[in-house]
């Protein structure tokens, strides 16, 4: 399969479509836009750890060519309809991954995350905490990254980087060494890979979203979205 980041347009459609399909509810260019970002984030996370770990995904050289031609039609009731064409790749098999995707990362955002109007104080001071000035940006960067890739390899494919983030930070945080060797580094980086799988294989909650102002804001509809609740 041939993805190339250039594609990035067309594969937020794809997945803006998607993700419509699995609730007819989402306000994906208003209140619910964070889940779209959330799950298009994700989604390239996923491919970057595919190349990396198990295939290769070729890049091609498409800076002189548009990637995708739009054609507008017009049907025999007078419709109008546009017809897209993706140069040089198999639209029909990125159709189908995207879909495949899509479908399971909604489910584990069902298993993963929980509405919260009250974010406990100490989460808070967590996700806002800085790892210790003995990790350059660089080694963060490293260390997240593995991290995000590991968890993804459990299944984790909602929100890994998020879930490596906090492990990371709440691993820092509880240690009580004032320096960290190299020697230290190398072992965290063990003990965070070994947690993330356990993680991993556990049930429930692990990321706790608070809701912005439009939120309120929204129509709630019962599950045939005929009636306001």
């Amino acid at each position: 399969m041939t993805l190339d980041p250039n594609m990035s347009g067309w594969i937020s459609m794809k997945i803006y479509d998607e993700l419509s399909k699995c609730c007819g509810m989402l306000c994906l260019d208003g209140a619910d836009r964070r889940i779209y970002e959330l799950c298009m984030k994700d989604f390239w996370d996923y491919m970057g750890y595919l190349k990396r770990n198990h295939i290769k995904v070729e890049n091609e050289d498409l800076q002189n060519q548009p990637i995708i031609e739009f054609q507008i039609q017009q049907d025999a009731f007078g419709y109008t309809r546009i017809h897209t064409e993706i140069k040089g790749i198999n639209s029909k098999e990125v159709d189908e991954f995207v879909h495949m995707y899509v479908q399971q990362w909604w489910k584990k955002y069902h298993e993963r995350t929980k509405i919260v109007f009250n974010v406990d104080e100490k989460l808070q001071l967590l996700m806002d905490m800085k790892p210790s000035c003995d990790f350059t940006e660089i080694e963060c960067r490293e260390i997240l990254g593995t991290l995000t890739d590991h968890y993804i390899k459990y299944g984790e494919i909602c929100c890994p980087s998020i879930l490596a983030d906090q492990l990371f930070k709440r691993t820092v945080k509880a240690d009580t060494r004032k320096t960290w060797t190299v020697s230290d580094k190398i072992n965290l980086i063990a003990q965070l890979k070994r947690e993330a799988k356990q993680i991993s294989y556990t049930h429930g909650t692990l990321i706790f979203i608070k809701p912005d102002k439009q939120f309120f804001l929204r129509e709630w509809r019962d599950s045939n979205a005929n009636k306001v609740v």
